[in-house]
């Protein structure tokens, strides 16, 4: 997810979730790696690899909106 803050955008894996093929919800915090043993951890990684083949989707207010570098402009970066 994309996150903004004062005209710098953070990328942020957070897990969420669909309704219908839709984004509906997300974690209000990051997604942690965790789990009681190595194949919890790899099932984890590979989910999270998969990620990278979805939209990148914007946190707070413009959810469910796509994040695209194209959103950002030249101003925005040098006020």
């Amino acid at each position: 997810m994309a996150h903004e803050h004062k005209g710098e955008i953070t990328l942020i894996i957070h897990e969420v979730h669909y309704k219908d093929k839709k984004p509906d919800s997300y974690s209000e915090n990051a997604a942690p790696v965790m789990g009681d043993a190595k194949v919890e951890l790899a099932g984890t990684l590979s989910l999270m690899t998969e990620c990278f083949s979805k939209p990148i989707l914007w946190y707070g207010d413009k959810f469910p909106g796509v994040y695209s570098p194209k959103d950002i402009t030249e101003s925005d970066l040098n006020p």
